[in-house]
């Protein structure tokens, strides 16, 4: 139905994470323990990540409906009320939690199987759990404590499978991690224009 806003958005996420590796690496080189660095970088990349993925949400919503308002299904008033009135904003949003808490990232809160699956390399299941909470019979998914988890599942494991750490070796390890959240996260926004569409074709039959 529309172009895929994805497009428009990789070159801001892009920025998002060289930023994000950057802040990366001076914590790794700074940090008076690689485990240390571990914990502050997975703060960092939850809480930014989750903040701007809100904002991108928001961009990609309105975008969107800008576009739904622009076709013929939708030049009367009725049939733009009949749109507003499906409040696709809030039904997206209702699937997301993207606060960020205050007292930092409670780890603990994440079920162990999922933290066992990150660690175990899936960083792909990042995606995954972002797409699944689009399903109206999901619980509203905490983003910021999920991408936190994941970064620190993936330090956890990495610690244990390189006996011998140094920082120019686990710097190069995180980026390549870190590349793969950001692809878990242009998917994840293709698959939320793809729910945004079904819904509006939805409404586009009844009409």
């Amino acid at each position: 139905m529309f172009s895929k806003y994805s497009i428009m958005l990789e070159p801001k996420i892009s920025v998002l994470f060289a930023q994000l590796s950057a802040k990366a690496q001076n914590t790794i080189k700074y940090a008076p323990s690689l485990d240390a660095a571990g914990q502050s970088i997975a703060e960092l990349v939850a809480s930014e990540t989750a903040m701007r993925s809100k904002t991108m949400l928001e961009d990609m919503y309105s975008h969107l409906s800008r576009q739904v308002l622009d076709r013929p299904e939708f030049m009367s008033t009725a049939q733009q009320n009949k749109f507003y009135e499906l409040n696709l904003r809030k039904e997206l949003f209702d699937r997301y939690r993207f606060d960020i808490p205050k007292k930092g990232i409670p780890f603990e809160e994440i079920n162990k199987p999922i933290v066992s699956t990150l660690s175990g390399g899936a960083t792909g299941l990042i995606g995954g759990l972002l797409i699944a909470a689009i399903s109206p019979k999901s619980a509203a998914l905490p983003v910021a404590i999920v991408i936190g988890a994941a970064v620190a599942a993936f330090c956890a494991a990495y610690f244990i499978a390189v006996p011998r750490i140094n920082q120019r070796r686990f710097a190069m390890a995180l980026d390549e991690f870190l590349a793969s959240v950001r692809q878990d996260l242009l998917r994840w926004f293709d698959q939320v224009q793809t729910y945004f569409e079904h819904r509006v074709q939805e409404l586009i039959r009844s009409l």
